[in-house]
Parts: structure tokens; C-alpha cells; sequence
């Protein structure tokens, strides 16, 4: 008896060693011809490796034998236990376009609300990222939201944020342009703006509550990276202003930069020191623009037909059959071991050297723009989410997150000596759970508490 289970063993191990070896030689051919374009290859080249080993070691030392096939059996179970695990959330989740109408019936409880407050306030819009405004043939791009208007904005938390816009479109009351105090501008995208949370809990908002020596100005507007932040500052900036802290967010800023790069009237801003829309004067024109666009965008919106669970039975067959074939190749196991391992290709890394470098070049522009008023500059480096929940924002986007980011930032404001507040360091790293500073421990901005914990930090950095 016992000999046949060892024959069987045999067997098996003969099994998986021939495989192992045929996949090693197509491998190698792989790698060789372009091992940049097949690197993520070597993980099957690893694992088939291992399995040739332990089969020469299950026919040399037959004292232990039996171990090294229960060892061998074990490692390859588990890959496809988390592999079948993984197809099966899948086949539960994508294939009843979960994310797809929750995103559907978000935008429907949204819209509706917007429809609930344009009757008691016809001056509502819905704060569209800014980033639509884009592709716009208009010779004027809107930098702002619709002034004096009724902001909807976002609900992470169980509630939409509101609020009444300036006369310019930013987050403020209006007397902020009119205060003779010195001023400090708070410069970003929505985490300065405020989304999601109500303007009495934003960043701003609690910093003028702890110092009132000085005016602090919000030109956030959410969707912006800094080539839209350095326009807005050109466009905006007050008078008797002696400090400006602006804010990165790690999640998108680079991203979101690729975009701004291509827009020719940003280009125009940075390729031109004296290059001005006179966004103050041509309020109306940039209104006009903004409300035609939410009108085409909720047009398009209302006229999208989405189709739910079998509204394409044959693609839903096919992509079925493609996560099972996934599985059997490991390939979930695949790409989160060598995120693990994260090794950026040379064509990877030079991509990303890119937007630094265009990020840099711009941050320099607002360093100089500063030094000439003799304004201060302090930069805030904000943490995405996936910082603290890696598995979890791994399933969704955490591909596209690198620590290599982090660093060459870092080393850009350590190099041109620019004063910079990591929140990172600061706040998450001396928080028992980070995820409590997320809307109901979800990927999204932060939430109030958090915020207010920001705006401390600030308070400790403003000028004497």
C-alpha cells in the first residue's frame, strides 16, 4: 500500500516536473528576446523552479519524500485557493455590476438632490471636477465654480456637502476679498477645497477658527493639479498676502497633471509670465461656460441606457470564462506579488520621471512667483488611502500607487530648500488606526476630524 502511494507521488511529482520544464524553456525564450516587456513572467519562471527542485530532492533523498510532495502540494493549493476565492467575489460582485449601479444609483440620489435644492435656490449646480472643462472650444477655461451659487458637492460620509460659492466661485464667504488683515491662501485641489465635508469642518474654515491675526483665502477647487493650482494663483491672488501653503495630494496629482499638460491655455501660463485670462473681470463669460457644460453633461447623463446583470449574456459567458482561465494561471497571485516586490521597469520609471519633473518645473515657477512678493511658500504632502489598507485598495487601484513617488517629491523640496509639512509623518503614522481619519474607513477624503487635525498642524507653521 504504502509503495503505491509512493508510485502515486511519483507520479504526480513526474507530472509538474515535465510541465515545470517545458514552462521554464518557454520562459527563458521569453525573457531573453525582451525582458522588460516579459518581466512579470519570471514569478511563473520562480514557482516552476521551485517545483523542479523539490522533485529532484523528492528522488535523491527518498527518506523524506512524502514532506517535500505534502510541501509542494500545499504551496501550489494555496495559490489556487486564493485564486478560486477570488474569481468567486468577482463572479458575485463585477457580473451583478455592483460597482457599476452603485455608481449609477450615486449619481441618481445625487441628481435628485441637486433637483431638491435648484427649487428652493435656482442659482444650484453641481460642482463638476474641473477637469470637464478641458475639451472645451471656448477661448476662456473656467478655473473656478459658477460664482455665487449653490455648490453641491460630494457624499462619502451619508450626507452631501454644500456650499454657497464666492464671487469669484472658490469656498469662502465673500468678505474674505474684502478683509484688511494680512492674508494666507490655502492652495489645492478638493481636500483644500473641502469636499465631502460641510465648510464650517474644512481645512480653512478651522485654521481661521484657531488664528485670527491673519485673513486665510481657500482657492481649492477640486479635480486641479498644479499647473491649474499655479493659473489659479496668477489669476486670483490678493494683495498683502505673506504666506501660501499648497497642498499634493499623493492619489492623483501626477496623474491628473498628464491632463492639464495637454490644455494649451494652461501651457499658456506657464510659457508666459505675463499670460492672465482676467478671470476677476470675465466672471460672467467663465459662468456662462461652466452652466452650459453641466447642462451637456447632465443631458448625456440622463440619456445613458445602463443595463444591468444579463443585459449581455454572451459577454458575461466569456468574461466568466476568462477569470476562470486567469485563475488557473495564477495570474491574481501574479500581480500581487510583484506589487509586493514593486519593481518599476527602466520605460516605467522614465514615465513617471516625466510628470516629477513637469511637477517641479512648475512648483519653481510658484517658488519664483513668490520670491518676488516676498511671499512665503510652504508645501503640504497628503497620503492617499492605500497607504493603510493595501490589500483592499490593491483589488481597485493600488496598482497605480508607488512609493517612489513619495521619495522624488521629497527630495525636490529638500533640494530647493522649500519648507514642507509631511501629514504622513505627522498625523497618520501617530494614529493608532489611520483609516478612522476616512469617510466610514473607505477609500475618499478625509473626513472632518482629520481635516481639523490638519489644519492644527498649519496653524504651527504659519508666520510670526
Amino acid at each position: 500500500m504504502k509503495k503505491k502511494k509512493l508510485n502515486f507521488q511519483k507520479f504526480i511529482f513526474r507530472l509538474l516536473f515535465y510541465f515545470s520544464v517545458i514552462l521554464i524553456i518557454f520562459i527563458s525564450i521569453k525573457l531573453f528576446n525582451n525582458f522588460e516587456k516579459n518581466f512579470n513572467y519570471l514569478y511563473y519562471y520562480f514557482i516552476c523552479s521551485f517545483i523542479v527542485f523539490f522533485y529532484f530532492l523528492f528522488i535523491l533523498i527518498k527518506k523524506y519524500s512524502e514532506y517535500f510532495f505534502i510541501i509542494t502540494i500545499s504551496i501550489l493549493i494555496s495559490f489556487y485557493i486564493f485564486e478560486f476565492y477570488y474569481v468567486f467575489k468577482n463572479i458575485n460582485n463585477e457580473f451583478q455590476n455592483t460597482y457599476e449601479k452603485k455608481e449609477y444609483d450615486k449619481n441618481i440620489l445625487k441628481l435628485n438632490f441637486y433637483n431638491q435644492n435648484k427649487e428652493n435656490d435656482n442659482s444650484t449646480i453641481i460642482g463638476f471636477n474641473s477637469l470637464n472643462y478641458f475639451k472645451s472650444s471656448q477661448k476662456l477655461l473656467p478655473l473656478t465654480h459658477a460664482s455665487n451659487s449653490n455648490i453641491i458637492g460630494c457624499n462619502e460620509d451619508g450626507f452631501y456637502s454644500k456650499f454657497v460659492s464666492d464671487k469669484y466661485g472658490f469656498n469662502n464667504p465673500n468678505d474674505v476679498w474684502e478683509e484688511n488683515k494680512k492674508n494666507i491662501i490655502i492652495l489645492g485641489d478638493s481636500f483644500v477645497e473641502g469636499s465631502c465635508v460641510f465648510r464650517k469642518n474644512n481645512i480653512v474654515s478651522n485654521i481661521q477658527k484657531l488664528n485670527s491675526n491673519f485673513n486665510f483665502i481657500n482657492l481649492g477647487i477640486g479635480g486641479t493639479s498644479i499647473i491649474s493650482q499655479y493659473a489659479i494663483l496668477k489669476e486670483f491672488i490678493k494683495k498683502n498676502t505673506v504666506q501660501i501653503f499648497l497642498f499634493y495630494y499623493e492619489g492623483n496629482d501626477l496623474n491628473e497633471i498628464k491632463i492639464e499638460s495637454k490644455n494649451q491655455i494652461l501651457l499658456n501660463y506657464l510659457k508666459n509670465p505675463n499670460f492672465t485670462q482676467n478671470l476677476k473681470e470675465n466672471t460672467k463669460v467663465s459662468d456662462e461656460i461652466i452652466r452650459n457644460n453641466f447642462e451637456i453633461e447632465k443631458k448625456i447623463f440622463l440619456q445613458k441606457k445602463i443595463k444591468f446583470h444579463n443585459h449581455d449574456f454572451q459577454k458575461n459567458i466569456k468574461k466568466k470564462i476568462s477569470y476562470l482561465s486567469d485563475a488557473i494561471k495564477l495570474k491574481n497571485s501574479r500581480k500581487l506579488l510583484t506589487y509586493l516586490h514593486e519593481k518599476k521597469t527602466p520605460q516605467e520609471r522614465r514615465h513617471l520621471d516625466k510628470e516629477i519633473i513637469l511637477y517641479k518645473n512648475t512648483l519653481l515657477k510658484i517658488k519664483t512667483l513668490l520670491d518676488k512678493e516676498n511671499i512665503e511658500l510652504v508645501f503640504v504632502y497628503l497620503p492617499e488611502f492605500g497607504r493603510y489598507d493595501t490589500y483592499k485598495y490593491y483589488k481597485y487601484k493600488f496598482k497605480d500607487y508607488s512609493q517612489y513617488h513619495y521619495r522624488k517629491i521629497l527630495e525636490i523640496l529638500k533640494k530647493e530648500n522649500i519648507r514642507h509639512i509631511d501629514i504622513h509623518q505627522l498625523i497618520f503614522l501617530q494614529e493608532k488606526d489611520p483609516l478612522d481619519c476616512f469617510p466610514q474607513r473607505q477609500p475618499g477624503h478625509y473626513n472632518a476630524k482629520c481635516y481639523f487635525k490638519i489644519s492644527e498642524i498649519l496653524n504651527k507653521f504659519i508666520v510670526k
